[in-house]
Order: C-alpha cells, then sequence, then structure tokens
C-alpha cells in the first residue's frame, strides 16, 4: 500500500463511525463527529460533523474530507493529510486537554477572539489578525506538540 498507511489499517477505518474528536485544519480548531466513512481502494473520505463547543470554532455544520492513501498518516487515534492541511485527534486524553485549554475563555468567545487584530491597511473595512494571546498560543503549541507526539510514538 503505502508506507504511511497500510492496506490493514485502510480496512479498519470504518470501525471509527461516529468518534468524536479535535479537528485542525491550519488556524480552525473544532470538535468533532466522524460518519459516513468509506474507503475505496487507497483513497479514504468522511464527513465532519461540528460540535457545538465553547471555546472552539462551532460552524454548526458538517462538510467532507478526503485523501489518498500516499498523503495519509494513519495511527491508532491520530489521522492526518499532509497536502491538505488538516488533522483529527481521536485521543480522549487531547479532547480533554483542548476542552481544559478553551475553558478560561468568557462565555460566547473562543480561541479566535484571544488574537488582538488591527485594521487592514489595505482595506479599511477589514482587520488582520495580528498575534495571538495566551491562550491561542497554548492552544496551537499543545496541538503541534501532540502532532509530534503520535507521529513519533504511536503505532
Amino acid at each position: 500500500m503505502t508506507d504511511n498507511v497500510p492496506e490493514n489499517t485502510l480496512a479498519n477505518l470504518p470501525s471509527y463511525e461516529g468518534r468524536i474528536a479535535i479537528y485542525q485544519e491550519k488556524m480552525s480548531v473544532f470538535r468533532v463527529r466522524i460518519t459516513g466513512i468509506r474507503v475505496g481502494g487507497v483513497h479514504l473520505s468522511a464527513t465532519i460533523e461540528t460540535l457545538e463547543t465553547t471555546g472552539l470554532n462551532s460552524r454548526g455544520s458538517s462538510w467532507s474530507i478526503g485523501a489518498h492513501a500516499g498523503v495519509l498518516t494513519i495511527k491508532r487515534d491520530y489521522w492526518a493529510a499532509s497536502y491538505a492541511g488538516w488533522q483529527l485527534f481521536f485521543n480522549p486524553a487531547v479532547i480533554q486537554k483542548v476542552l481544559d485549554i478553551v475553558s478560561v475563555l468568557p462565555p460566547g468567545k473562543t480561541y479566535r477572539d484571544d488574537y488582538t487584530t488591527r485594521p487592514a491597511p489595505e482595506n479599511s473595512r477589514f482587520v488582520s489578525i495580528h498575534s495571538p494571546g495566551p491562550c491561542a498560543r497554548e492552544l496551537f503549541s499543545y496541538l503541534n506538540d501532540r502532532q509530534l507526539v503520535e507521529l513519533r510514538d504511536t503505532p
């Protein structure tokens, strides 16, 4: 199959149906439920359903993700598609730590509100994200560290 995803691993992915995870794509972080997992040959596709979560993004919607096995990394508690920039953390301890990090935010605020902004020089109707506050820094630092741990330590 590929170095990243053995064939028997792809065959086991439907067992993740309904599991809760932390989904990160670039600077967006959601708590999600994964459904509609389909494995066709060397391709994975699934539906991501956002779950309302204080402190995290909540689109209140669902969307599809997918990737070819050649760009997938699949571990017991971690999936990632390198070219697409998304990753899923299934470990309950990781999910709880993310929830703990954002729990310090005031009601109705998310980690994205923890950034300072300034007017965008090219268009006065918009602002640009300037620098992350302590909650956003801790959240992304933790997820980056977890990514390295997952890639290094787990089968």
